[in-house]
């Protein structure tokens, strides 16, 4: 039987609170490919397929993502075509004029800023049914945050880390400790599939996106 009481936000010590209607850019991490279309590892693009609803993905000419714009929605962005190179496609999308700026009280006449952007991905440290949303901070080792800090310049965006580390069972509260290469290219479970859209429900949810279906 699914338990949805898995699922859990934690907001992390800060030095901001986080404010969705700060959010100028969404960006979910993936691989492109049919081989990755259903693993763990491309989590950050299957969120942004759930927050599009029936809205497409498409091409904007030779620029390296794919992009969803819904209404007056944050623009949903899949930097191509790897994940370990990802940056490179969010820079482009963030030097795009989408009317990215910095809208905090504190600073309302700044230009557009990095913490504007956050980015949906796959995190092994966090048992699966639950994520993190996080200010800055380094990348955990994880390539596609490495590849964002080093495009944007700055570690200082907004991460949502979507949980996929096994628990071994339901009494344990401790995530199995697996080699993460062991299974983030491995093929969704059913039952971890029905979390995960347990899971990307609530994001939509802290993301105040109302319109997705």
């Amino acid at each position: 039987m699914l338990l949805l009481t898995l699922c859990a936000i934690i907001v992390e010590s800060m030095p901001q609170k986080f404010n969705p209607r700060n959010i100028k850019l969404i960006v979910g991490l993936g691989n492109e490919g049919s081989e990755y279309e259903n693993t763990y590892h491309n989590v950050g693009w299957q969120a942004l397929d759930y927050l599009a609803g029936s809205t497409h993905f498409k091409k904007m000419g030779s620029k390296p993502f794919r992009f969803a714009k819904i209404s007056a929605l944050p623009p949903l962005i899949k930097p191509l075509p790897f994940m370990n190179v990802s940056g490179h496609g969010t820079a482009a999308a963030y030097e795009m004029d989408w009317g990215i700026k910095n809208i905090d009280d504190d600073a309302p006449q700044q230009k557009k800023s990095p913490r504007n952007v956050i980015v949906i991905h796959d995190d092994s440290d966090i048992p699966i049914g639950e994520y993190k949303i996080q200010f800055g901070g380094g990348s955990a080792g994880h390539k596609g945050i490495i590849s964002h800090i080093q495009k944007l310049g700055s570690e200082s965006f907004w991460r949502i880390r979507i949980g996929i580390r096994k628990m071994p069972h339901a009494e344990t509260v401790r995530p199995q400790r697996l080699k993460a290469g062991d299974f983030v290219l491995s093929p969704i479970t059913n039952e971890d599939a029905l979390i995960l859209r347990s899971v990307f429900e609530h994001v939509a949810h802290d993301l105040e996106l109302r319109e997705h279906q």
